[in-house]
C-alpha cells in the first residue's frame, strides 16, 4: 500500500525520501558572509538613522578579499557607522573583533582580563596576526 498525501487536486503518492546533499558549513558561511558584504552596497545616506554614509566601495572590496582567506568564517559580520565593515567571533571566553577599513584594518581580541590590539594600513599584517 502506497502512502499518499490527499491535495485539493487529488490524490497523490508519496515520494521515497531521497538523501540530502552534504553541507559544507564553512563554506556555506562563506556565501552568506560574501552575500551580507554584498549587501551593504544597498545600503543608503542615513541607514543607521544617524545620517551615515553608505559604505564606500573599496571597504566592500577588502571585507570581500578578507572574508575569502579566512579559514574560520565569523558569525557576525555588519557595517559599522565608521564606514566600515566588522566581523566578530566569540570563541570560548575569547572575542575578536576585524574592522576592515577605506585605508585600515583594526584587529582586537580580549581574552579574559588580556587584551590585545592594533590597527595596520597592509591588509596583509592582519593574515599575518590571525595564521
Amino acid at each position: 500500500m502506497k502512502a499518499v498525501v490527499i491535495l485539493k487536486s487529488g490524490v497523490a503518492p508519496l515520494r521515497r525520501r531521497t538523501a540530502l546533499p552534504q553541507i559544507n558549513p564553512r563554506s556555506e558561511l562563506r556565501k552568506i558572509n560574501e552575500m551580507k558584504i554584498r549587501d551593504f552596497a544597498k545600503l543608503l545616506p542615513g541607514w543607521d538613522g544617524y545620517g551615515v554614509l553608505p559604505i564606500p566601495g573599496v571597504v566592500m572590496t577588502r571585507a570581500l578579499a578578507v572574508i575569502s582567506k579566512l579559514k574560520e568564517q565569523p558569525l557576525y559580520v555588519f557595517p559599522s557607522a565608521r564606514e566600515t565593515i566588522q566581523f566578530e567571533y566569540d570563541i570560548a571566553d575569547t572575542s575578536l573583533e576585524i574592522e576592515i577599513g577605506e585605508k585600515s584594518v583594526e584587529f582586537l581580541s580580549v581574552e579574559g582580563n588580556v587584551t590585545d590590539e592594533w590597527v595596520s594600513s597592509d591588509i596583509n599584517d592582519l593574515f599575518r596576526v590571525i595564521d
